[in-house]
């Protein structure tokens, strides 16, 4: 299984506390980047200067076990 790794800062936040079965992070439909929720600001600023700035697609994202 290949781990999932944030856009932004290339980190592998693992899953979501409270939830094992979901990453800490979204999925973007809109961009298809993977988004750990630490980034996430970072994030919708850079997206707010392009085509997608008015779109807010996310996606939860499952861990595979």
């Amino acid at each position: 299984m290949k781990e999932k790794v944030c856009e932004y800062c290339n980190k592998k936040p693992g899953a979501k506390p409270g939830n094992k079965f979901l990453w800490n992070g979204l999925l973007d439909k809109d961009t298809n980047q993977l988004v750990c929720f630490k980034c996430r600001e970072k994030h919708y600023k850079k997206k707010s200067k392009t085509k997608f700035k008015y779109l807010y697609t996310e996606f939860p994202v499952m861990l595979n076990e």
